[in-house]
């Protein structure tokens, strides 16, 4: 599911994943940007267990990249909380380093 940062949206993650893990064609992905939200959206996954029949990335950006912005989760939390609350053990989990930004003339 793809963040769109200070825009609100009527299309919720239950209703999300009630449509993706329903496909044969698609896998979802999950890119947490915020701590807060990674126990409850994992709870919400394991809820759809059944549904469950393709890899779900769970993404955080927990470590600093060269030249990038600070890590937006703590990654003892990301690891604890994502890695706890896996449904099941085929649920990918991976790292990613926090993005670059640069501007023209840099």
């Amino acid at each position: 599911m793809q963040i769109i940062y200070q825009v609100d949206s009527d299309n919720t993650l239950d209703n999300w994943l009630n449509q993706i893990l329903t496909r044969d064609d698609k896998a979802p992905k999950l890119d947490f940007k915020n701590a807060e939200v990674i126990e409850p959206s994992l709870s919400l996954l394991l809820g759809k267990e059944p549904l469950v029949n393709c890899p779900v990335w769970a993404n955080g950006d927990i470590v600093r990249g060269p030249g990038g912005l600070p890590p937006s989760i703590d990654s003892d939390r990301y690891m604890k909380t994502a890695y706890c609350g896996a449904p099941r053990p085929e649920l990918t989990k991976y790292l990613t380093v926090t993005k670059v930004l640069l501007t023209s003339g840099s």
